[in-house]
């Protein structure tokens, strides 16, 4: 074991205490009428106090006990064999008598100036004994010390290397210590330091932080190019998400589009269809009141003449009349063949309206899925699986080095005798753990880079969304539009067949006689009109109150019974 320096020096100075406080009793006792020695012929000499190690302070101290014992000994031996020689020698004159008084007292003084001597000397010899005692318990409290910080310093490392390395530092330091590694466990052995040892261990300390540090940054490096590789996904899959929906929203507009521009075709064609057919019918309307006019006039003009007119000219002028009315008649037929084949045409474009309805509502509905369908329920399960993993690890990392923060920061209240030793290694580690926990910091901000832009695209989906059923409201509304137009050339068209059965020129009744000549009747009267007028409305009513879906079937069984007038 190394000298303590301060121990060292303290043994020093008592030393040269005790020799200065020899030397002056030497002085004093010469100085007295040359009496130098004791009666027995021994001399108080001590050999000069050499500095004591720590490897021999109990030892030396029981030396010394024994030399104290030897001297008092021959001290004792010393003061009676000079009590002997003065008791034996008497003196024979006054002069020798007084001689030998003084002498005596010489002797006396002498003796108790030694006492003190002694006395001083066992004292320094005791205060050095407990001094040293005292350092050599200080000293094993030291070692001891050092050795739990040695071995908790090692177990601390041990966690962060592999087993190995962990069961050569475990024996390095048991060896450093002086202990076993089943003793270094029970804590039951008193440890001894090895220099050598120690400082074998302090290199392995250092090459096991260094190996650490370079696993450390791999795997900082690994899980940032896990992240990268991560966040590029994420991208393309989001692109191609993005993508697909802006592809699906195109194809629905021409979709719509399309149909739009199909019905606004169909409309115009069955709005000039019935135009046409409206004039034809007010051309027929013109056709009939002429002839109506012209039968009138061909009635008078037959009461009028007399028995003796030429009948040729009239039995012509009624074929021609007769004629005529075939002609009308098949032209009503024709508009009435007319009116079926715009029946069948506007049948055929309802159908067509249903089924471009239906396809609406399916495509309406699976927007609002695609809408609803959450943006990252599209990732895979394996990059979230690989996120919690680096999550668990980071966390576990970062549990870990605040785990060594606390048991370096109790360590360094305990090694404050060495902090100019270890200020810099500490300052190493600092450093480290400083750029492990920025490399976290960093990884929390991508994170956080990577959320917003989530927000971000789920915002704008969110909008697009919004405005894809805007547009469907719209085209919702044409088609609202679209089926009130509908209804309302349903209902012309019902009118216009109504107009056309009433209008159709009808024979007479049946019980005039087949002689008398053919009578035809006027086409409608103010109350008949009147009834037809409210005929229409309950029938305009009635498909007001009905669907637009609906209507088309109740209008094939729409049969108006022909109305003869009465003649």
């Amino acid at each position: 074991m190394r000298a303590d320096p301060a121990v060292s020096q303290r043994l020093q100075q008592a030393a040269e205490q005790l020799q200065a406080a020899i030397q002056s009793a030497r002085k004093r006792r010469h100085s007295r009428d040359g009496v130098g020695q004791s009666p027995g012929g021994k001399s108080w000499r001590l050999a000069p106090t050499v500095m004591l190690a720590p490897e021999h302070e109990e030892s030396d101290g029981e030396e010394d006990g024994t030399d104290s014992a030897q001297q008092q000994s021959s001290d004792n031996e010393a003061d009676s064999a000079g009590t002997s020689l003065a008791s034996g020698s008497r003196p024979q004159s006054p002069t020798k008598g007084w001689s030998e008084l003084r002498d005596t007292e010489v002797l006396q003084e002498s003796k108790l100036e030694m006492d003190s001597v002694e006395q001083e000397m066992r004292k320094a010899l005791d205060w050095m004994q407990r001094d040293v005692e005292r350092q050599a318990r200080e000293n094993r409290a030291v070692r001891e010390t050092l050795a739990r910080s040695i071995l908790d310093v090692t177990d601390i490392i041990a966690d962060f290397v592999s087993p190995n390395a962990a069961s050569l530092l475990l024996r390095t330091a048991a060896a450093a210590t002086g202990t076993s590694p089943e003793e270094v466990d029970n804590n039951a052995a008193t440890p001894q330091l090895i220099p050598d040892k120690v400082d074998e261990l302090v290199v392995q300390w250092e090459d096991a932080l260094v190996a650490w540090r370079e696993q450390s940054l791999v795997a900082k490096q690994e899980l940032m190019e896990a992240f990268t590789t991560f966040e590029a996904e994420c991208m393309v899959r989001m692109q191609a998400g993005e993508a697909s929906h802006k592809s699906e929203q195109e194809q629905l507009a021409h979709d719509v589009n399309a149909q739009q521009m199909f019905y606004e075709d169909c409309m115009s064609s069955l709005s000039s269809q019935l135009e046409q057919t409206q004039r034809e019918v007010q051309s027929l309307q013109a056709q009939v009141s002429g002839l109506s006019s012209l039968l009138a006039t061909t009635n008078v003009q037959a009461k009028s003449c007399d028995a003796t007119t030429d009948t040729i000219e009239l039995e012509f002028q009624g074929e021609n009349l007769q004629q005529q009315v075939l002609e009308l008649s098949a032209r009503v037929k024709s508009a009435e063949m007319f009116g079926l084949q715009c029946e069948a045409s506007l049948r055929e474009q309802t159908q067509r309206a249903d089924e471009a309805e239906s396809r609406l509502s399916i495509l309406h509905e699976e927007c609002q899925e695609l809408r609803m369908q959450p943006s990252h329920a599209r990732t895979s399960a394996a990059p979230n699986d690989a996120l919690q993993s680096y999550q668990q690890k980071l966390e576990l990392l970062e549990g870990r080095m605040q785990d060594v923060l606390q048991q370096v920061a109790c360590d360094h209240e305990q090694y404050e005798y060495e902090q100019a030793k270890w200020a810099l290694e500490k300052r190493h580690h600092r450093e480290k753990y400083d750029e492990v926990l920025d490399a976290s910091v960093k990884v929390l901000k991508v994170l956080i880079i990577r959320e917003k832009l989530m927000k971000k695209h789920e915002r704008v989906q969110k909008r697009q969304s919004e405005e894809c059923q805007d547009k469907q409201l719209e085209l919702a509304c044409h088609v609202a539009s679209l089926q009130g137009m509908t209804n309302e050339l349903m209902q012309l068209s019902a009118m216009v067949l109504l107009v056309l059965q009433q209008l159709a020129v009808l024979k007479a009744n049946a019980s005039v006689s087949q002689d008398a000549p053919a009578r035809w009747t006027l086409p409608a009267k103010p109350v008949q009109m009147k009834s037809m007028i409210k005929r229409l409305k309950k029938i305009e009513a009635a498909l007001g109150r009905r669907d637009w879906a609906s209507a088309t079937p109740s209008m094939q069984s729409l049969k108006v019974c022909p109305y003869t007038y009465p003649a």
